[in-house]
């Protein structure tokens, strides 16, 4: 849990809102067979996809993969992060997600 940067506390929290989800849910979810770039395309907001380089349990070119998709999206890959960057770079997650939005509402306004 150090490792990651969290303590245990928020660890347990977030591994506990997970379970949230029925486990034959998580089951599913990850045996499914779908194409759900479609959907990405249809997107008509602006999209961020934050994705960690060493995440291995939803691989960096699904990542990729979604933000090519998105018609007006951004990548922002991050080096030696793996599947929680709100844990393990939660700094810099905060400041890109402050910079999307700041973004956003420039361009809305």
């Amino acid at each position: 849990v150090e490792e990651l940067g969290a303590d245990t506390f928020v660890y347990g929290e977030m591994v506990g809102a997970n379970m949230l989800c029925p486990a034959h849910v998580r089951r599913a979810m990850f045996q499914a067979d779908i194409d759900i770039r479609p959907i990405w395309a249809g997107l008509t907001v602006p999209g961020l996809v934050i994705h960690g380089s060493e995440d291995s349990i939803v691989t960096p070119a699904t990542g990729k993969a979604a933000s090519v998709a998105m018609p007006n999206s951004r990548f922002l890959s991050y080096d030696g992060v793996a599947h929680a960057p709100q844990l393990e770079a939660s700094d810099r997650l905060a400041a890109d997600l402050a910079l999307f939005v700041d973004t956003c509402q420039a361009h809305a306004a």
